[in-house]
């Protein structure tokens, strides 16, 4: 699809600003908006707003993101984390520091509910975006990328 492959090319423009305010309208739409790592930082509640206005401004979009996960998901990689950080800690000598970081630990090891919750809403579930874009005549494909210790979400979506 062509504005991918222009993206691949290195014909394109990088445009920092406000996900809310691009200088893109829907007479002069971008070939393709790339949002990476963008939505995690915005309410789960006005996600789907967002791309529905993006949707509007380009022909194709691209959005990498943090994968969604469940509070049983983050609480395993957490431990995972905190394991291996206590391994390495482990290694070095006795100091007030070392203690310090393993007390540290421990809120990982035995997470709070609203640790959880917080987490969670930094996390992308891409479901309603595609749906909602389906709905609209978009194709989109979704991949996950898995990575130790973490998953990443990619929604590739072109007006069909």
């Amino acid at each position: 699809y062509a504005p991918f492959s222009e993206l691949a090319a290195g014909k394109s423009i990088a445009v920092v600003g406000d996900i809310r305010k691009l200088p893109f309208s829907s007479k002069k739409k971008a070939g393709v908006i790339v949002v990476n790592n963008v939505l995690t930082h915005i309410k789960p509640g006005e996600r789907n707003e967002i791309v529905a206005g993006l949707a509007e401004k380009t022909r194709a979009l691209l959005i990498v993101d943090n994968h969604y996960e469940s509070k049983r998901e983050i609480r395993e990689r957490w431990k995972d984390i905190a394991e291996a950080i206590g391994s390495r800690l482990s290694l070095l000598p006795e100091s007030e520091e070392k203690r310090e970081k393993m007390r540290g630990l421990r809120k990982y090891l035995h997470p709070t509910r609203q640790m959880l919750e917080e987490e969670q809403q930094k996390l992308v579930d891409v479901g309603p975006m595609e749906r909602e874009l389906a709905k609209n005549g978009w194709k989109t494909t979704t991949s996950v990328l898995v990575r130790p210790l973490q998953k990443t979400i990619i929604l590739q979506a072109r007006r069909a």
